[in-house]
């Protein structure tokens, strides 16, 4: 089951559909009431991360349900679709090596590394006839789809990290949602907070 799609915004236009269809999806679903509470603090938590990580944005919210019951609360973003908003988020992403870690800054060295990696291809005939090559058209999708899960990178995290291990532990959306996928395409980038009741 998927859910209609609800355009929101950084400015929190449509984020109070977004709250209101996870709990009337909760509800339809047949979870219980505490179950669909905790949907609408994910959609929440959720939108304002997003925000939190890229500032202004405009995209689309919607929940997938599978058939053992696991959501799938997805928030994308066309936060790429212009150089300007592009050269934002390259800028912002960018810290120091003293910087302590923070979900913020993962999330947006993953969609950091796939933009520098997209830019270099862009600007290379070479790397673009390769990828060509390999049955991607660059130009018309841009890369393939790359994804990244708080989950595996907490799993395999070094012992000496403890201390961040533990702080990620703490994050709201980790301590509520079974997994945390940042993914990103040419011209989007998407969180999905994933919960199995």
């Amino acid at each position: 089951m998927v859910t209609d799609k609800f355009k929101v915004d950084s400015e929190g236009n449509g984020w109070e559909e977004a709250m209101n269809e996870a709990e009337h999806c909760g509800d339809y679903c047949g979870i219980a009431k505490n179950d669909t509470l905790r949907l609408r603090l994910l959609t929440e938590e959720l939108l304002g991360l997003m925000k939190s990580t890229v500032g202004k944005f405009s995209g689309n919210y919607w929940i997938e349900k599978t058939n053992d019951n696991t959501f799938k609360i997805h928030l994308n973003s066309d936060v790429f679709v212009n150089m300007e908003q592009r050269d934002e988020l390259l800028s912002a992403a960018k810290t120091s090596s003293k910087e302590k870690k923070s979900i913020f800054s993962m999330i947006k060295g993953v969609w950091k590394d796939y933009l520098d990696a997209q830019s270099v291809i862009m600007s290379d005939p070479n790397a673009q006839m390769q990828v060509n090559i390999m049955g991607m058209d660059v130009t018309a999708s841009g890369l393939p789809l790359y994804s990244w899960s708080l989950n595996n990178y907490i799993d395999n995290m070094p012992e000496e990290e403890k201390a961040e291990k533990d702080e990620l532990e703490k994050f709201i959306l980790k301590s509520i949602a079974d997994d945390l996928l940042v993914s990103v395409r040419k011209d989007f980038a998407e969180l999905t907070a994933v919960k199995k009741f």
